[in-house]
């Protein structure tokens, strides 16, 4: 009976590393994972901001 109990406690403690193993796994490759930056809507964002500003400012100076 103790020698099943042994085993049994074995068993948890190889159990235990192997499942964060798997888990950090896991993690790594969704932190892996490739997400777009995002760099066309911020740019043509940036276009607009400053299509507007130059706006702004002609219609300083024309008022001026």
């Amino acid at each position: 009976m103790r020698d099943q109990e042994a085993q049994m406690a074995a068993l948890a403690w190889l159990i235990i590393p192997v499942v964060a193993a798997l888990l950090a796994a896991l993690w790594g490759g969704w932190a892996a994972r490739n997400r777009g930056t995002g760099d066309a809507r911020s740019l043509a964002g940036f276009d607009r901001f400053r299509e507007t500003m130059e706006r702004a400012r002609q219609s300083e100076s024309d008022a001026a």
